[in-house]
């Protein structure tokens, strides 16, 4: 099955079908097309929403598609003003924006030994948009992107939506603040910043986008990797609440979030010694955009820190979300068990080996020993004989399978759902877990395995038990 017709499918049938919402409004094509179209672009699109009229073009390749890029939905949230606080939403726009190039990015790291450590960061925080050139009330689609939760761009050419609203789908890409902006826990700031601009964005989004042809109650979020680790934090909070009809959540670290304090305080202490600052707004807000970079060289030094990944259960990654009493009341795994989601429908996947990925091209597993497996399973406080149980498990009979195996387990293992097994839970329920090339007994990628799926615990609407799926 294509993924992008799986998606499609995904998002029809997890869709809340219903007649609330703000009406629909046409977009108007231009008889006149102004100055400035993009290369390639046949005509003009008008959108009038309530945030502002918009601007877009229709690709000569794809007539049936108005693309609008850049449309700003957060006001620059690198600004001294705005600096570490939260997301403040764009006012009405005057007149008629032309959305035709790509915003802004976010402050990131930029290409390791080409061009400035660091780029982004000196703009509003934008959207773009896809949507079908005619009809109204279409499924809504908003990508997450990923990045480690140091990177984010949504702007990158693999996002390009347009096969999506060829199919009918209006699909909207986002940016949210990420690494010391977006979540770093400082005196004086506020918190969960990079969760924060997700949810400003699937408000706007929500409000505006009946304009480009999309219905406000068929609303699914989508990310992938760190995108679906914040969508679990999205989800589970109730500041999200009625944004969404559904989220589909691949390869997520679902319990990658601080859950007290001292875990939060502590990160924001190393990165700010890094960079030579103290963890408060007012201290972070007189470093230099460049001197940020050194966070990179901290985190790469953190990796292999057997404290550090104790302290974290061997999830060692320095930005995370933390439990602050408000976007997270609570850590978000128990929050979806205690009903935060519930009607939402959800479709949670992962790949069955994904830490393959990273060791098998490269050729990295065949170098892993027993010792690495150890000081893997110690710095993630789990028994040391959980090696030999994996392997009279047949999870792997060399050192390498099982390091991948145990590298695997905060993503697919940390499920919100999957301790539930096909138990009653509101929504719809799919897991799926997919083979990835790299299960080959010599540690190569065997790509017949590629699309081989495990069974699938799948549940309608009412939460019944709709069986599994081969």
């Amino acid at each position: 099955m294509q993924r992008r017709n799986f998606i499609q499918k995904s998002a029809l049938s997890a869709a809340v079908v219903s007649a609330g919402g703000l009406a629909g409004c046409a977009a108007k094509v231009e008889e006149k097309s102004p100055a400035g179209l993009p290369e390639g672009a046949a005509v003009s699109s008008l959108a009038a929403a309530p945030a502002g009229t918009f601007r877009g073009y229709i690709p000569q390749e794809s007539p049936a598609v108005r693309v609008y890029r850049g449309i700003p939905f957060i006001k620059n949230p690198y600004e001294p003003v705005r600096r570490f606080l939260k997301p403040e939403p764009m006012e009405k726009l005057p007149g008629i924006t032309d959305c035709f190039r790509p915003g802004s990015i976010p402050l990131q790291p930029g290409t390791p030994g080409k061009g400035p450590k660091m780029v982004g960061g000196d703009g509003p925080l934008t959207l773009n948009i896809w949507a079908p050139k005619d009809g109204t009330n279409h499924p809504v689609m908003v990508w997450v992107p990923g990045g480690g939760s140091i990177r984010c761009n949504p702007n990158d050419p693999r996002f390009d939506g347009t096969a999506f609203a060829e199919d009918g789908v209006v699909l909207v890409t986002i940016a949210y603040r990420v690494n010391v902006d977006g979540f770093l826990k400082l005196e004086g700031g506020d918190s969960n910043l990079g969760n924060r601009d997700i949810i400003a964005g699937l408000e706007w989004v929500k409000k505006n986008i009946s304009a480009f042809g999309g219905d406000p109650a068929k609303i699914i979020a989508f990310g992938q990797s760190a995108g679906g680790t914040h969508l679990v934090d999205v989800i589970a909070s109730p500041l999200a609440k009625g944004l969404l009809a559904g989220a589909i959540i691949q390869s997520p670290s679902a319990i990658a979030q601080w859950t007290n304090d001292r875990q939060a305080d502590r990160a924001a202490k190393l990165v700010a010694d890094a960079v030579g600052a103290e963890p408060t707004r007012e201290s972070m807000m007189k470093v230099p955009f460049e001197d940020l970079a050194a966070f990179g060289p901290l985190a790469g030094k953190l990796a292999g820190d057997r404290e550090w990944a104790q302290m974290t259960d061997g999830n060692t990654s320095l930005f995370k979300g933390w439990v602050d009493g408000d976007q997270m009341p609570m850590r978000p795994i128990e929050a979806l068990r205690r009903g935060a989601a519930e009607g939402l429908h959800v479709i949670a996947g992962s790949m069955a080996s994904e830490w393959r990925h990273y060791i098998v091209p490269n050729g990295q597993i065949s170098k892993v020993n027993e010792k690495a497996v150890e000081k893997l399973l110690e710095g993630a406080n789990l028994p040391k004989d959980l090696s030999r149980l994996y392997k009279d498990a047949g999870r792997g009979e060399k050192p390498g399978d099982r390091f991948a195996q145990r590298h695997h387990l905060p993503h697919a293992g940390a499920s919100p759902y999957r301790s539930s097994g096909c138990r009653r839970r509101p929504g719809l329920v799919l897991q799926l877990r997919l083979a990835e090339p790299g299960e080959g007994k010599d540690g190569r990628a065997d790509r017949s395995r590629a699309l081989e799926r495990r069974a699938l615990c799948l549940q309608d609407s009412e939460g019944a038990a709709l069986g599994s799926v081969a």
